[in-house]
């Protein structure tokens, strides 16, 4: 009897399906960019370690300082030591940033154009060409290095929307903070970065979904952000207002919840109820959807087969088909078979085959060929029997065996040599070695070519052009020496027996020998070297062309003699002849009319003068004299009082002097001061430390030196 209505049905699990892609939990927390952020009980990955950070961001805001904006930090832990904090935020040009204390490194794309963005910051400490990378939705936007060296501190745990020193909030949206303990590939970011993770991956040490409130609705007792990673770092909610449509729980973007699910096959007579309370009165393939531990979606699949009283066949095949209960069919028609008990669940069913049967062909042929033969496009070689498979317009094989027999061609080999140009004795012309075919259609017993194979060796006869400079001569590959410019062939015989032309087109340049004279004071420079003494030296120099050109150099050395002798108070020149200018060591300037050979100082010093003589010109040393002329009259003439002085001093100089120069010098000789004072009585306040000076007073060419204590 056949079974109606079972409830208990035989489920079959098959396990898990990775078929669909379920939607997640699309919620996401709101940032009011005050005083909001997440504090995690997570350390994070300390020292040196890699990390790669992951979130997906929305933001407004102006994040730019160069342009009236201010940091929004996205995720930060660590400590404020140089290189112990390690911050992602959103900074210059809008765009991302990955920053330790001290430096950083910042993106190139904005972010801040109020729509979601993936962003990732990987660090890799063994990359030493690149230790960071910066991604925006999933594309490289940066790397490079830093100058800082990261060793992360583990002062304050990880933190969401503000630095670890309660500065630069976030403002905007976050969702789906990650981090991992290794350094991401491009490839997997690119592929993970709109998706929930369901199964936890290896390497995640912390996983804030964000998804534990309503969206927009009031919710104050949702002050935890659980981390999903399996390590329950979980996070504190602070600040947050947890109601309306800011400092809140919101909707998030689309995001995939992974590949999560389970396949049930069913197999009923009539109907089927599901957990969920659900009925199935028709078979196939229907999926119901579940909310799992993780918070993502899992859907089950659930196949269902009905055991029902009809179950209809259409075989379209080629000459037979076995139905499933075992009868073979040869002919196309509709044939009806009953199975009693048919499934697990007893339910009777009938089996109705409509079949179309359609018949196959075979064929055979002969063919002969020579060498070989092309069969339904591939090559035989041999005799043997081929069997080519087709598809009829039914469907059907069609099986065509063809019986291949070959016939060989002939072929007779030789081999040749021949200096440029070989004509074979089918009159074919070759210029290049090789192997070469000849052949004579149709020319033996089978009908099949008969081929002539030549091995042939070319051997060219040569003619080589070649244009030659040479220096004086040239020497052949002949072994010939030309003298002269001009066109010369030499003509030889290779080793295989072939003519060879070589052509020269040659130009002869000849050696130099010059003489130069040089006339320097002091000294000359000269084929590189310095010459202090006149002399004739040679040397040699190639020419443009390259060949050697003797230089004879006749060099003239000429000099001023600056030796200067002292009579008395007189000073006179040794080098007669020439131009004179003497001057005061001690001042650098020249002394008007001091023109002469010899020079009589009206006052003490040193003195030096200038001499050119000969289109030379030289300076002699200073030589000290020391003066009894108009010095002594001044003596008395000029006064300075009090003496010692406290500062304040009076200069007493003849009423006819205009104008005198007057330098301070402290007992070591260091100027300290220097002034102007006029004839008669002048007052002078000096502002000097006590201690001992010496007044050099000048005018008119005369120096009087006066000493000077200040208390």
């Amino acid at each position: 009897m056949q079974a109606r209505h079972i409830r208990n049905s035989v489920i079959s699990i098959i396990g898990l399906s990775f078929s669909l892609i379920a939607n997640a939990q699309n919620v996401a927390l709101n940032f009011d960019g005050t005083d909001d952020y997440v504090q995690t009980s997570y350390s994070g990955i300390s020292g040196n370690s890699a990390r790669t950070y992951e979130a997906i961001i929305r933001t407004s805001a102006n994040c730019d300082p160069n342009n009236g904006g201010k940091q929004k930090v996205i995720v930060d832990y660590g400590a404020t030591s140089t290189g112990g904090r390690f911050t992602f935020n959103v900074l210059y040009n809008q765009a991302i940033r990955l920053e330790v204390s001290g430096s950083g490194m910042s993106g190139q794309t904005p972010v801040n154009d109020g729509k979601w963005h993936h962003v990732a910051a990987v660090y890799d400490p063994n990359n030493s060409k690149e230790n960071f990378k910066l991604f925006v939705d999933g594309v490289l936007d940066t790397s490079g290095n830093i100058p800082t060296t990261v060793s992360t501190g583990s002062s304050v745990n990880f933190r969401i929307g503000m630095r670890i020193d309660n500065v630069n909030q976030f403002d905007g949206d976050i969702d789906e903070v990650r981090m991992f303990n290794y350094a991401r590939t491009d490839s997997a970011i690119k592929a993970d970065m709109w998706k929930e993770f369901c199964v936890i991956p290896s390497g995640m040490v912390a996983y804030y979904k964000l998804n534990e409130g309503s969206p927009g609705s009031n919710n104050s007792a949702k002050k935890t952000a659980s981390d999903y990673s399996g390590s329950s770092y979980n996070g504190s909610l602070t600040n947050f207002n947890l109601y309306g449509s800011t400092s809140n729980w919101i909707s998030g973007t689309t995001l995939q919840g992974g590949k999560n699910g389970d396949t049930l096959d069913i197999l009923e007579c009539y109907e089927y109820n599901s957990g969920s309370g659900k009925n199935y009165s028709s078979p196939g393939t229907y999926f119901e959807t579940f909310t799992n531990r993780f918070g993502c979606d899992s859907v089950l699949t659930i196949n269902l087969k009905l055991g029902r009283s009809y179950n209809i066949i259409y075989p379209n095949t080629c000459d037979s088909f076995v139905n499933p209960v075992g009868r073979t069919i040869y002919k196309s028609g509709t044939y009806s078979d009953t199975l009693f008990n048919a499934n697990s669940v007893k339910c009777d069913s009938i089996i109705l085959t409509i079949a179309k049967i359609s018949n196959s062909s075979h064929t055979d042929e002969n063919v002969t060929s020579c060498d070989s033969a092309n069969l339904a496009g591939k090559w035989y070689f041999t005799d043997q029997d081929v069997m080519v498979k087709n598809t009829l317009s039914n469907g059907c094989d069609s099986i065509h065996t063809y019986h291949l027999k070959l016939n060989n061609s002939s072929v007779f080999s030789q081999a040749m040599t021949s200096c440029d140009t070989f004509y074979s004795a089918l009159g074919n012309t070759y210029t290049t070695s090789g192997k070469y075919s000849d052949v004579l259609k149709a020319a033996n017993q089978f009908g099949c070519d008969s081929a002539i194979i030549t091995d042939l060796t070319i051997n060219n006869s040569f003619y080589i052009s070649q244009q030659i400079e040479s220096c004086d001569s040239f020497l052949s590959s002949g072994n010939v020496v030309y003298w002269s410019s001009g066109l010369y062939d030499e003509f030889y015989q290779t080793k295989s027996g072939c003519d060879s032309t070589m052509h020269y087109d040659l130009t002869i340049h000849s050696s130099k020998i010059s003489n130069d004279q040089f006339t320097e004071c002091d000294s000359a420079f000269v084929n590189n070297n310095w010459y202090f003494t006149s002399q004739k030296i040679s040397y040699t120099k190639p020419t443009s062309f390259g060949c050697d050109s003797v230089i004879t150099a006749d060099i003239t050395v000429k000099s001023v003699n600056t030796s200067v002798t002292l009579t008395d108070e007189k000073l006179e020149a040794v080098q007669k002849n020439g131009t004179y200018q003497w001057y005061d060591c001690k001042t650098s300037k020249d002394i008007a009319g001091a023109t002469k050979d010899t020079f009589t100082p009206k006052y003490s010093g040193e003195f030096a003068v200038k001499i050119n003589y000969d289109n030379c010109s030289g300076i002699s040393n200073c030589t000290a004299v020391k003066s009894s002329g108009l010095q002594n009259n001044l003596l008395t003439e000029i006064r300075i009082f009090p003496n010692p002085t406290q500062g304040l001093i009076q200069f007493d100089l003849p009423v006819s002097i205009a104008e005198a120069d007057v330098v301070v010098f402290d007992i070591t000789g260091r100027e300290i001061s220097r002034f102007a004072i006029s004839g008669g009585l002048t007052s002078r306040q000096l502002n000097l430390e006590s201690g001992n000076y010496v007044l050099q007073i000048q005018a008119d060419d005369v120096v009087v030196l006066k000493r000077l204590t200040v208390e």
